[in-house]
């Protein structure tokens, strides 16, 4: 039985065969893609806010991140205090495990300056909401992801505002500072338009040559005189030109 054999030149006779399927199809797709991004998905925003987490009070000179330092009897200026850096970033942690509790939320969406668009649960909060230490260090990163921008932002002041006083409860001295504020996103951090146009446009040439090359690859009909010398190695002398254009 004769097994075709395919060389480079072949490939590419599919793919021109198929030239309309290959230009047509990625533009399609990219089209759909589109559609269904811009009219079927629901954007979301995410905002989020850095906080410092302190072992230590303020009022207390002695029990602080920084000492100061001096050598044979000559005071210097402050130093970091490591171990006191060190207890700030474990209970920052600790922290980030403490505030992901249906409770923690609760007193969230109970705050009395929160104003959100939307009505939330505990649960639905806990899940758009991320906590995490930042490099094992005393910051804390906090972010949401919700379906309305503005309520980002003023969930996560509600966020800052209990996890002072949720602090307290649990550790007798030390601080929640805030680093950087929660702004309202002015865009959606999804869907991504672009990027799923891109995806689609992608996705559409790889069927279409995959299509072109299926079809080339179950084709078993003669097409030339080239095939007849590959199937029976016996060289063609002469075609009968179709003139039936």
């Amino acid at each position: 039985m004769f097994k075709r054999q395919f060389v480079i030149k072949d490939y590419l006779n599919m793919l021109l065969a198929h030239l309309k399927l290959i230009v047509i199809l990625p533009f399609v797709c990219a089209l759909l893609s589109y559609t269904y991004t811009v009219f079927l998905v629901t954007p979301t925003y995410t905002s989020s806010m850095l906080v410092y987490v302190k072992n230590t009070d303020a009022a207390s000179a002695d029990d602080s991140d920084y000492y100061r330092y001096s050598s044979n009897g000559t005071s210097s200026g402050p130093r970091v205090n490591p171990y006191s850096m060190s207890a700030s970033a474990q209970i920052a942690s600790t922290c980030a495990l403490l505030f992901r509790t249906d409770r923690f939320m609760t007193n969230v969406l109970t705050d009395e300056e929160l104003e959100t668009e939307r009505t939330y649960s505990p649960g639905g909060i806990k899940g758009a909401t991320r906590f995490e230490s930042v490099n094992d260090t005393q910051i804390m990163r906090i972010s949401i992801t919700l379906t309305s921008a503005k309520d980002t932002a003023q969930i996560l002041k509600a966020v800052y505002r209990q996890s002072e006083n949720y602090y307290k409860d649990y550790f007798p001295t030390g601080q929640i500072f805030m680093v950087e504020e929660p702004v309202t996103p002015s865009v959606p951090g999804t869907p991504n338009v672009s990027q799923n146009i891109i995806y689609g446009f992608g996705a559409g040439l790889v069927v279409a040559i995959g299509i072109a090359l299926l079809i080339g690859f179950i084709d078993t009909t003669v097409k030339s005189g080239e095939d007849l010398y590959k199937i029976y190695d016996i060289p063609v002398f002469a075609e009968i030109i179709d003139t039936n254009y």
